[in-house]
């Protein structure tokens, strides 16, 4: 019974449970009785509730004291969130040696608990906050987002529970993915991450310093998932990783959901095997990995090579699943990497002990949940234990009473038979999602192989992993009857000590001291403990003796000793059921196989003493079969001695052939008498020979193949270690001196180090011998041990070194300490001694000086280790020996500024790199001030530079300066107030240093002012003097920051591999991400957390010695608003630097206005050192104060900001709205400018932009103060200057800036921008005013101001697509033409750019390069032309700014330069008179240049545009340009020559490449609904390449809804242009022409050439034009109020017959009206849409549309002949005939009769009207001629037709082809006739007619 108690930690109790009582920590309770199970139940003494609790929550105490005074009530506590965690289950009492560590742990679990309260929390914040996000997903249907937010918060309801079960021993991990899970969708919903605390509170300066936040920040990013990306699981994100690449051989890593100091380990129990077999089964169980690495591979093969020819196999004669299952041993593609785990089980699944069942269980130590999802599988193979053949019903009963596990007699017919092979990929199960301790069952499939003796089973599982656990055809089936073998999985977090110290859950419940561990298999690596032989039989050659099959055969191996004495050392695998040793070990026996593989490994523990070195391996090979009396028939035997020599070296590692000797009959009876025989020889000297003649045995042809692996800490395989260890033995000091040699140079020192405890035994022993005539080789010795642990390859020793020392007594170690500070002092005292004399008998100085410093710091921990022990025993030497070291420490303080000899530096770098730990083993040694001095005194050794000093020598000074930033010295303040002006005068050296060794200092520095801010609240004097101390760092600091600023990408990889292999040697327990160095974040976080820290100091003179650096301290902030050196979502650390630069700007505030005041203009009249102008810092102050007001984290009222983000800044970060801050500070300074400096140029050029930008501010204040100065700017330049040309030009660009953005972040509804209220009505009113402003030109500038706004307006109210191009590229034309007026060349040039880069984005590259010749017509190039070369077809060029540039302008001013006259040649003389500074224009980089350089840059972008959009020509006219600019200005032929290159190919294009030109319209908009620009306005559209007109004009209309299409016909009247509801347009489609056509003219020459060929002819008829006409029927008779022309009878007979056909009187009224349009510029331009000027009409006569009509089936024939000629013979397919008959039926069919009139005149008295149009024109007067010419060339076309259809045509057509001939020969006929009949024809008819009448 207790009567009182007090409760330790909360407990919340079960609701559901009315018997359970909360408790609080620290209620006091009485009547405390416990009621067994864990339970208590008592009354809380304050309020008498009664009530249960856990025991374990409360402490038994004494009688409470007498009740305090009442304080004052504390404030409510809030109610628990819903959810709140769950109780933890009550523990059993722990027994009284558990006591204190209970209390402990209670304590910490009481902090755990509030912890986690804090995260449950805010998982319900964050599933509320997801929930919204989840609803929006599905509003607006996106499923993906839906799911993977759904899939998150289920996630975290799960995490939620895990915390809220006491019984869950996952809490750590879960609690690092919740944090991990919620802030990846912060960071990917709200772009920014929050650090925490150790509590998982939110990291904020006022509770962490600046550096761990910085810190924090980097170590979150490099963890943090893809945000984009972000799976709905972690298990999914594995899975997402693995399936893409990302995960396959990784390892460890930085993802690992097991931190990387908690080790993991896999938990396997074996609960039941389903199978059908009558024999028992041992399984093993093992784990195997893919390995990729290529040496593995080679090993592989040089394992099947050597086993080939070993055996004397051929490939031929080797199965292929024989060579799958070398692999295990080669390290092939998979590779085993645990022991195995032996479970023997019934034929009914089961273990034989009933008390085992639910107990065959062992855990896989040491591997990391990343290695079970990187291809981890856990690998079972089965053998059945029992007859040969199962099935054989006379054999059933030969094998009763096999046990699964258990030696077998001779006699015995029961073998070792393969069964089945399982394997299970840990991955597909989730392995690594495993909640710690939590067990999982899972069943393993079975296989076996597909040949019925199975030979191909030591490979099978290798074929099942490749194969992903599935059948593999002809190589593997499932085995049939059998479900396969349950096993529970689970995971262990933590160190096997812990756990079975800790753990409760199975294995590690009341079975753990029957736990069998199964560790790594082979493992080379240093493991305190073992001593093991691994010993792998591999295979084997046997031979056949004669029988007509092959045996089956069993390998049995025994240990025997020399006496032939059974050993019993032998284990298959571990587990409760292989816990006993036997000596003897029988293989698997393979149906009728000669020469099996068997892969079965065995360990052998290596027993104690001398046993081993007399003990050897016995092999006997016996032929089985299923029979009692001879079930074993040995054969053959073979031995292997397991020691290499008679010292006791063991055998080595390898591949080992035994020879087979053959037994004699009889002689297995007497096999051991035999053998002891020829034991009694030395194994080694052995010989064949000498076994015949002892035991009568003769060699044989048969061979076993063993694999032997030592993996020991006791026993080597190197003869002089063994030796060494044995040294008693050796009395000669040489062979002793030789065997230190031999070690040190012929053996790798991985394979000593694993003796360590006995060759450090060896050695220390040597060491305190005095009778030791070797002492410096001995001390050189064990320093050379000491180096060697130390190196990388042999980390793994120093852990056993480290419990090694920790083990070592006095006894052991004696006067130790003393020794090793002598000979380490002698070594000192001879390098340093003058003069230094090197003789060559000191040489094992030289190198034992080296070994020592090298391995200092463990030196001194055996020293150290070695006083004490002697102290504890009163024989430490007491304060004459601490004088020793103290004056150890000053000789090796010394001696690191050594100057000579030379080959010091070798020996002061390793003294470097150790010093650090050296330090820390002097902790609790010397006393602390003693340390302290003697570092303070060190450190001024570590400067940078000094002779021979090198970066690499920097960075090693620098890594021993940050262990004693980090160690204990430095936390205690007398000692680190005594170091810090030793380290900021160190540090000063490096900061201004170069390259890594800066970087690091940077680092190091930003640890001393992380232990300076941390200690900040002990002694605010002592902080203050430190801060005064490191403020002198300021200069170099900032230096740091602008260099890291400067470099683009920082060269980092030394510096990380110097801290990689610092940490990896250092004792310190730290880890930390060393890779992930920034020298430009590492560099500002040291500036501002120096910045911060010197501001909150009580000392404001720390502050004011920032006067100096004032001018840098402003350049800097400025640099790293800029530049962002902070991500944007390190929302913590860009807070700080943003309050932190307000202090710099109040800093510099005070300081300006006080200088002005004092009417000081320079700076030097108020510092020592000076740092400019006032001005300057003035100009540096409003960059840095604008720039900070712009920051959009401080935009708190902005619609980007999320409202997350907005709730961290105000509530939880408290930061508020700094801006108003910012703008008092501002005003401030501005208020005391004068006039004369606000209205400088500088001044403008850098207030300008921003203050109007500011304008647009969400803050009324910043809004307000970005007015007002802007408005104190206007009134300061235009009284300086009568003008607002500077701010002009600012603003232009700014309101473009503004207008962009706002246009993005716009609404339909969006209201005007501030900043055109502010131009158009604030201003406005100002300026009427002011009577300095209330001027013409002052009120000029505000309408210009406010046009610009509409101009930007129009051109961002559109989208950037293909739809509203037309648009777009109208509204970049119009504001060009506006900058142009104003002579804003930069701003013109810049929307030339992206007018181009949208027209080519849009496919239009033609347009796209004209846009760019817009800029090239700016280029101001000094060459002297002729006027003449600046005029072209209506284009000035050189004049006022157009958007449109003939090609042929350019290629005139190109072709007109005066050769030399630029100085632009190569030549280092050649400088250009304009050169043009460096720019940048979407994307495209200008470099500085001169005028020429850049129009030959542009010309070239142009041609590449030109040629994109298949106008090779217009690239042709460029290129002469160019050409000519390369070989008469330039000289640069190398550009000629690959000008022409380019040329050549586009010339051939142009001959070759057919093209499809685009279609052009005409659309008119009638009505005032349209907009402005386009009302009642016709323009010319050049389409799409074969657009047609339905297409079209759905295309154009669709932007108008509801408008009328009008007829072509329709006359335009007021009732379409006035209209103000209706849209009309009216679309037709347009023919190019060009310009002599409108006045009725023939077309020019350049398209109508006859020498042009197609191509050519093609580009020119439909580019470089502006002229385009449609046609539309017109009736003159109609007209002229005339009847339509009558019918008339021809009367026709060329056959000599009369016949009269009627003709059609309206072929002679077939009048064409062709409406003529001329367009303002030429197509292709910058525009698809271009206004018309000019519109004609010109009417054409029926006779002039027959000629066109004639012409045009004439080029058509000609066209289709060509073709046909080409054609073989029968080729012609149908068309051709058609289209020669087409020509044939018409004029057969009388369609030639309508042209009688027009050719024989009689149209003149039909038709006057005709004719009169023939008399007002002279072109017109032979029209019939014509007609007949062409009438009679198409009679020759046909004879050529006809003549080679003949032969082409198929043979389908040959029937048409006839008839058509006929039908031709009457039609040629009459034409003839009437041709002849025509005006002045040449052709003469031979009719008898004709004749007649002739």
């Amino acid at each position: 019974k207790m009567s009182y108690a007090k409760a330790l930690h909360a407990f919340a109790g079960d609701a559901t449970d009315p018997n359970q009582m909360a408790l609080a920590p620290g209620d006091i309770l009485q009547d405390v009785l416990e009621i067994g199970n864990g339970w208590s139940e008592g009354c809380k003494a304050s309020t008498k509730q009664k009530g249960i609790f856990p025991s374990t929550y409360i402490e038994k105490i004494a009688a409470p004291a007498p009740p305090a005074p009442p304080a004052a009530p504390k404030p409510m506590v809030p109610p628990a969130p819903p959810g709140a965690p769950m109780a933890p289950k009550p523990v059993a009492a722990q027994n009284p040696l558990q006591a204190s560590s209970v209390k402990k742990d209670q304590a910490q679990e009481g902090d755990e608990s509030a912890a986690e309260a804090k995260l449950v929390a805010e998982i319900e914040n964050s599933v509320r906050e997801w929930r919204g996000k989840l609803m929006t997903a599905l509003v607006d249907q996106n499923f993906l987002e839906y799911n993977r937010v759904k899939n998150q918060i289920s996630t975290l309801l799960e995490w939620r529970r895990q915390l809220q079960d006491s019984n869950s021993k996952q809490h750590e991990w879960v609690r690092r993915q919740v944090i991990r899970c919620i802030e990846s969708r912060r960071q990917m919903d709200e772009a920014f991450t929050v650090p925490r605390t150790a509590d998982d509170g939110v990291a904020t300066p006022e509770n962490t310093t600046i550096a761990e936040l910085h810190d924090k920040h980097k170590e979150m990013e490099k963890r943090m998932l893809d945000g984009k990306n972000l799976p709905a699981s972690i298990a999914e994100q594995y899975r997402a990783e693995e399936k893409g690449g990302q995960r396959q051989g990784k390892g460890s890593s930085d993802d690992d959901d097991s931190s990387a100091g908690t080790p993991s380990h896999l938990y396997v129990n074996v609960k039941a095997a389903i199978f059908s077999t009558p024999d028992p089964v041992q399984i093993v169980f093992s784990l195997w990995t893919k390995s990729d690495s290529t040496a593995a591979k080679k090993q592989a093969q040089k394992v099947e090579a050597n086993r080939q020819s070993t055996l004397g196999l051929s490939v031929s004669e080797s199965s292929a699943a024989d060579q799958q299952s070398l692999e295990a041993l080669g390290g092939g593609e998979y590779m085993q990497v645990s022991e195995e785990f032996l479970v023997g089980l019934t034929n009914k699944g089961f273990p034989e002990d009933p008390e085992l069942f639910d107990q065959l269980c062992t855990v896989f130590v040491d591997v990391p949940r990343s290695t079970m999802r990187d291809h981890l599988f856990l690998v079972c193979r089965i053998y059945r234990i029992g007859t040969l053949n199962p099935d054989a019903k006379a054999k059933k009963n030969l094998a009763e009473g096999a046990k699964s596990i258990g030696d077998v007699n001779d006699s015995s017919v029961i073998f070792r038979r393969p069964f089945g092979v399982g394997v299970m990929d840990l991955a597909n199960v989730d392995a690594h999602q495993f909640e710690h301790g939590k067990e999982v069952e899972q069943t393993m499939f079975l296989f076996k192989t597909c040949n019925s003796e199975g030979y191909g089973f030591p490979a099978l599982h290798v074929a099942l992993m490749k194969a992903g656990n599935r059948a593999v055809e002809g190589v593997s089936e499932k085995i049939p009857q059998c479900t396969g073998v349950v096993v529970g999985l689970g995971v262990f977090d933590g160190t096997i000590p812990e756990l079975m110290r800790k753990e409760k859950n199975k294995p590690f419940d009341e079975g753990k001291k029957n736990l069998k561990l199964t560790r790594h298999a082979l493992d080379k690596k240093m493991e305190m403990g073992r001593n093991d032989l691994y010993i792998t039989l591999v295979g084997g050659k046997f031979a056949q003796d004669g029988k007509k099959s092959a045996k089956n055969v069993e390998v049995k191996m025994t240990v025997l000793d020399n006496a032939a004495t059974e050993v019993p050392c032998l284990t298959k695998g571990t587990g409760r059921q292989s816990v006993t040793p036997y000596s003897t070990y029988r293989s698997c026996v393979y149906y009728h196989l000669n020469t099996p593989t068997y892969m079965e490994t065995v360990r052998l523990q290596i027993p104690e003493g001398d046993l081993f070195e007399r003990s050897h391996l016995f092999f006997i090979i016996s032929h089985c079969k299923d029979d009692k009396k001879t079930a074993r028939n040995p054969c053959t035997f073979a031995f292997l001695p397991l020691t290499a020599d008679a010292n006791g070296v063991a055998i080595p590692d390898g591949e080992h052939v035994l020879k087979g000797y053959k037994l004699l009959p009889g002689m297995e009876k007497t096999l051991k008498d035999k053998t002891a025989s020829y034991l009694k020889t030395d194994p080694s000297k052995l010989t064949l020979h000498m076994v015949k003649s002892l035991i009568g045995a003769s060699a044989t042809p048969e061979e076993i193949v063993v694999h032997v692996r030592l993996v020991s800490t006791k026993k080597t395989q190197i003869a002089e270690l063994h030796n060494l260890i044995n040294w008693r033995r050796i009395n000669n000091p040489q062979a002793l001196e030789d065997t230190f040699e031999k070690l040190i140079r012929d053996y790798k020192w991985s394979d000593i180090v694993k003796m360590l405890r006995e060759l450090l035994d060896a050695v220390i022993t040597l060491l305190r011998d005095v009778n030791n005539r070797l002492p410096e080789k001995v001390f050189y010795f064990f320093s050379h041990v000491l180096k060697e642990v130390t190196q990388p390859l042999n980390k793994s020793a120093l852990p056993v070194l480290e419990d090694y020392i920790s083990r070592l007594d006095h006894n052991a170690m004696g006067d130790l300490h003393v020794i090793l500070v002598r000979h380490i002092r002698r070594h000192l005292t001879w390098v340093t001694q003058t003069p230094f004399e090197d003789k060559p008998q000191d040489a094992i100085l030289r190198k034992g000086l080296g070994n020592t410093l090298s391995s200092l710091h463990l030196h001194m921990r055996i020293v150290k280790v070695s006083y004490q022990a002697a102290e504890a025993k009163g024989q430490g030497g007491g304060s004459a020996f601490l004088g020793e070291l103290s004056a150890l420490v000053d000789q090796i303080v010394s001696f690191m500024d050594l100057p000579e000899p030379p080959w010091v530096l070798a020996p002061q770098r390793g003294l470097l790199r150790r010093m650090g730990d050296a330090l820390l083993n002097l902790e609790g040694f010397l006393p602390i001030a003693t340390i302290a001095d003697k570092v303070a005194t060190m450190l001024g050794k570590l400067q940078s530079g000094g002779a021979g000093s090198s970066d690499a020598q920097n960075v090693d000074k620098l890594l021993l300066v940050r262990h004693i930033v980090r160690g204990y010295i430095f936390k205690d303040d007398d000692s680190r107030m005594k170091m810090i002006p030793s380290l900021a005068e160190v540090l000063s050296g490096h900061l201004r240093s170069t390259g890594q060794p800066r970087y690091l200092a940077v680092m190091v520095l930003n640890d001393i002012l992380k232990v300076v801010q941390a200690n900040k609240e002990k002694d605010e004097d002592t902080f203050s003097e430190a801060i005064q101390h490191l403020t002198g760092l300021t200069t170099e600091i900032l230096s740091a920051v602008e260099s890291a600023l400067d470099e683009e990408n920082p060269e980092v990889d030394g510096l990380v591999s110097a801290l990689t292999r610092d940490q990896s040697d250092s004792r310190t327990d730290k880890t930390e991400d060393v890779a992930n160095v920034r020298p430009v974040s590492d560099a500002a976080t040291a500036l501002l957390s120096l910045i911060r820290l010197q501001s909150t100091c009580n000392d404001p003179s720390v502050m004011e010695m920032n006067t100096m650096n004032l001018r840098g301290l402003l350049s800097v902030c400025s640099s790293l608003l800029t530049d962002d050196v902070y991500s944007k979502d390190w929302i913590v650390m860009n807070m700080l630097q943003y309050q932190v630069t307000l202090k710099v700007l109040e800093f510099a505030s005070g300081h300006l206005n006080a200088a002005s005041f004092l009417g000081v203009q320079d700076i030097r009249a108020s510092t020592a050192d000076g740092l400019g102008n006032l001005g300057e810092c003035d100009d540096l102050f409003f960059i840095v104060g604008l720039k900070l007001l712009r920051e959009d984290s401080l935009d708190l009222a902005s619609d980007s900001m999320s409202p997350a983000r907005r709730n961290f800044i105000e509530q939880v970060g408290k930061y508020g709205d700094i801006r108003a801050e910012v703008v008092t500070v501002l005003e401030s300074r501005w208020n005391n400018v004068s006039p004369a400096k606000r209205a400088e140029p500088t001044m403008i050029d850098l207030m300008v932009q921003p203050l109007l930008e500011l304008v647009e501010s969400s803050s009324p204040e910043v809004s307000v103060m970005a007015r007002k100065m802007f408005f104190e700017l206007l009134q300061a330049e235009f009284k300086s200057t009568k003008n607002f040309l500077s701010i002009g030009r600012h603003a232009v660009d700014a309101i473009d800036d503004i207008m962009i953005q706002a246009h993005k972040q716009s609404s339909d509804n969006r209201a005007e921008p501030a900043l055109l209220v502010m131009f158009r009505d604030e201003l406005s009113k100002k300026f009427a005013e002011d009577p300095d402003l209330n001027q013409p030109e002052a009120k000029r500038f505000l309408l210009e101001t406010t046009e610009l706004f509409g101009l930007l307006s129009d051109l961002s109210r559109y989208p950037k697509t293909s739809e509203y191009e037309d648009e777009r590229v109208f509204a970049y034309t119009k504001l060009m033409e506006f900058l142009g007026r104003l002579k804003r060349h930069d701003a013109y040039i810049k929307y030339a750019h992206a007018m181009s880069k949208e027209l080519s984005a849009l496919g239009l590259h033609a347009e796209a390069a004209q846009a760019l010749l817009l800029h090239v017509k700016l280029l101001e190039v000094d060459t002297q032309l002729d006027s003449s070369a600046c005029e072209s077809s209506g284009t000035v060029v050189g004049g006022e700014l157009e958007d449109y540039v003939s090609v042929h302008d350019m290629v005139r001013l190109g072709m007109n330069i005066k050769g030399g006259c630029h100085g632009d040649s190569k030549g280092p003389g050649g400088v250009s008179k304009v050169m043009l500074d460096e720019v940048d224009f979407h994307g495209v980089t200008f470099p500085r240049q001169s005028a020429l350089a850049r129009r030959a840059k542009l010309y070239e972008m142009a041609m590449d545009l030109f040629d994109r959009g298949q106008q090779w020509e217009l690239a042709l006219e460029l290129a002469e340009a160019l050409k000519r600019q390369y070989s008469s200005v330039t000289f640069e032929y190398d550009k000629i020559s690959a000008l022409f290159r380019r040329c050549a190919d586009w010339c051939d294009s142009i001959m070759t490449v057919e093209r499809y030109y685009p279609s052009i319209f005409r659309v008119a908009y009638y009505g005032q609904k349209f907009p402005p620009q386009i009302r009642n306005q016709e323009f010319i559209f050049r389409g799409a390449p074969l657009e047609q007109i339905i297409d079209f004009s759905s295309r154009v209309r669709a932007k108008f809804p509801g408008s009328v299409l009008l007829e072509l016909k329709a006359e335009i009247g007021p009732e379409h242009t006035d209209q103000n509801d209706t849209y009309f347009m009216a679309i037709s489609k347009l023919t190019p022409s060009t310009r002599p056509e409108m006045k009725a003219l023939p077309p020019s020459l350049h398209v109508s050439d006859p020498l042009l060929p197609p191509g050519l002819k093609g580009w020119r008829s439909n580019n470089c034009l502006d002229t385009f006409s449609y046609r539309r029927p017109y009736n003159k008779r109609k007209q002229q109020g005339l009847k339509k022309s009558a019918n008339s009878t021809v009367f026709f007979g060329s056959d000599q017959k009369e016949k009269a056909l009627d003709t059609d009187g309206e072929f002679r009224d077939l009048w064409v009206e062709f409406k003529y349009v001329r367009t303002q510029k030429c197509f292709p331009s910058t525009q698809r849409r271009i206004l018309c000027v000019e519109t004609s009409s010109v009417f054409r006569n029926p006779i002039e549309m027959a000629i066109e009509t004639m012409e045009g089936k004439n080029m058509e024939l000609d066209a289709k002949l060509a073709i046909m000629e080409t054609l073989p013979d029968g080729g012609a397919d149908q068309s051709y005939t058609m289209a020669l008959n087409g020509v044939v039926d018409a004029a057969v069919n009388g369609g030639l009769a309508n042209y009688v009139s027009f050719l024989d005149g009689t149209f003149r008295e039909l038709n006057p009207e005709i004719q009169e149009d023939i008399a007002l024109y002279p072109a017109k007067q032979t029209i019939n001629i014509e007609l007949a010419d062409l009438i009679a060339r198409q009679l020759e076309i046909m004879d050529r037709g006809i003549r080679i259809h003949s032969t082409k045509v198929c043979e389908a057509m040959k029937p048409l082809g006839a008839y058509m001939e006929t039908n031709y020969e009457k039609m040629r006929k009459d034409a003839v006739h009437w041709v002849s009949k025509a005006e002045g024809s040449s052709l003469k008819c031979g009719c008898a007619r004709c004749a007649s009448s002739s």
